[in-house]
């Protein structure tokens, strides 16, 4: 997943050097607006792709448990019985605390 991201990212990096690169060198060449025309389509082209990516992701992946680094960084408290369950627990019993009944 990580390489994707710098792939992506490098990608459309290069895509703007070609778009930048082009009116750099046309100083000393002819511009070529094919090379511009080329890489603003390929960067509309990425965006999309990057959007259907991010939309088929959010469906696909499944919320798990946080990463061990959030643990160790002390970023996670821990889900108190309450929290869990609904209703607070009563001291030992395992009962839910509640009015009593009969």
């Amino acid at each position: 997943m990580f390489f994707s991201g710098v792939a992506i990212h490098a990608f459309w990096n290069f895509l703007a050097y070609v778009n930048y690169g082009d009116v750099f060198l046309a100083e000393r060449a002819p511009d070529a607006s094919w090379l511009d025309v080329f890489s603003i389509s390929l960067m509309v082209v990425l965006t999309i792709a990057c959007f259907v990516l991010i939309v088929g992701l959010a469906r696909n992946l499944r919320d798990e448990t946080p990463a061990p680094v959030y643990e160790a960084l002390g970023m996670i408290s821990t889900p108190r019985a309450e929290d869990i369950s609904g209703t607070a627990l009563s001291s030992g019993t395992g009962e839910a605390a509640g009015p009593a009944v009969g």
